[in-house]
């Protein structure tokens, strides 16, 4: 009994290391800017939803057995060709996104909190070389040294909120704007993402779904615990707005990850430099994890168009548009997680998920009812996004609050 509950466990710890990555670099940007209830509210509906869907995903992995290897397999098996095709269009949305993200957002990092002369195009291409070299040679060893890394962002995480939640000014945690609510689920999905760790979770737990059930929901629980305590820190510690760039908004303007504002305005060396690793961390593991699964997702969808292939092409076809995207457009880093999250991530772990449970409904009563909520909520979310990067629908802050002193008082 012992056994069966540490393994669960650390199926759970698995999950909420997955789940905690560079995407809870943007929370505190788009929650705050519509504030601290707002953003506690919509991590808590944002938290459910994608539960809710993790559980759809492992119910039909047990349902389908050892057959099932992986998520795409499943999506064929339950929805056909369409059903297939539509999740690659997902993935390849996702997939890009995220790593036109961590790249925009390493390289703004390194380049604001150490302030550096050096040029962010030569940043991102040292910084992409790196991370793409470790993903295509030594995966192996970070895999090997995972628990270590994770225990260290970990720490460096708690270490933030700690050392930010001393200089909290509980007076701004009373501002919100719900206009600008619908804005922050994008974001808020892409930092609840952990579905690519399903199929190894039902395995590690051998089919046993009371302890799949058990660890989903303690894997994501400590992520969502987390995510409001780091939100509410940064929110209550960094101005919304104000004189000088160390603001909530100047951050949401600028594409800016919420660590370099907040390193500027406590003006603290510790935090800066754990600041800085936690960030990297971040980037860096979900990077490895992504990177890996472009590569290997390529490499399946291009099979029957290059016989031969090597290191190098695996390379250029996975990894050579995000780069270049990145060094065209090196602001992107809340742009690039709308877009993962709001499109690609909602595409394939939303839409997809309400689909096979739509499918279920002679079966399972309350399905019909339950997987029409789940389409339709991704859809609204899909469609704010595409209508608000196109620009035909603009969802701006409430403005009058810019012209206020609210963001005016300093630190003591």
């Amino acid at each position: 009994m012992k056994n069966n509950s540490l393994k669960t466990f650390t199926a759970a710890l698995m999950i909420s290391g997955n789940t905690i990555g560079a995407g809870i670099l943007g929370l505190p940007v788009l929650g705050g800017m519509a504030g601290a209830l707002p953003s506690t509210i919509g991590l808590m509906i944002i938290w459910m939803v994608m539960l809710g869907t993790g559980f759809i995903l492992a119910w039909r992995m047990i349902c389908h057995g050892r057959d099932i290897q992986g998520l795409p397999s499943l999506f064929h098996k339950e929805l056909g060709p369409v059903g297939k095709g539509f999740a690659i269009v997902g993935y390849l949305i996702n997939y890009f996104g995220i790593l036109v993200a961590y790249l925009c957002g390493g390289a703004t990092i390194i380049t604001h909190l150490l302030n550096s002369n050096v040029p962010e195009s030569f940043v991102t291409l040292v910084l992409f070389t790196i991370l793409t070299t470790v993903t295509l040679f030594g995966v192996e060893v970070v895999r090997k040294s995972n628990a270590a890394l994770m225990a260290l962002l970990f720490i460096a995480f708690m270490y933030l909120i700690l050392a930010s939640g001393k200089s909290m000014h509980p007076q701004w945690l009373r501002y919100t704007d719900w206009r600008f609510f619908p804005s922050v689920f994008p974001v808020f999905i892409c930092a609840f993402t952990y579905h690519n760790t399903i199929p190894i979770i039902v395995r590690v737990l051998d089919y046993d779904r009371p302890a799949i059930k058990r660890a989903l929901i303690v894997g994501t629980a400590i992520p969502l615990v987390l995510s409001i305590l780091w939100t509410l820190s940064v929110i209550g510690c960094l101005p919304l707005e104000g004189l000088g760039k160390d603001t909530i908004y100047h951050a949401f303007k600028e594409n800016f990850p919420a660590t370099i504002p907040l390193a500027h305005i406590l003006d603290s060396e510790i935090f800066t430099i754990v600041s800085l690793v936690f960030s990297l961390l971040a980037i860096a593991t979900s990077y490895l994890a992504v990177g890996t699964g472009l590569l290997n997702f390529m490499k399946d969808l291009t099979r029957p168009f290059f016989k031969k292939r090597n290191h190098a092409t695996d390379a250029l076809l996975a990894f050579g548009l995000p780069l270049l995207i990145t060094l065209c457009y090196p602001d992107l880093f809340l742009i690039a997680l709308n877009v993962a999250g709001g499109v690609g991530i909602g595409m394939v772990f939303g839409i997809l998920p309400g689909l096979i449970l739509f499918k279920m409904r002679q079966t399972f009563r309350p399905a019909l009812a339950m997987g029409v909520g789940i389409i339709l909520f991704f859809m609204v979310v899909m469609g704010m996004e595409l209508l608000q990067e196109t620009g035909r629908l603009k969802i701006k802050p409430h403005m009058e609050h810019w012209t206020s002193t609210f963001g005016l008082t300093q630190k003591n």
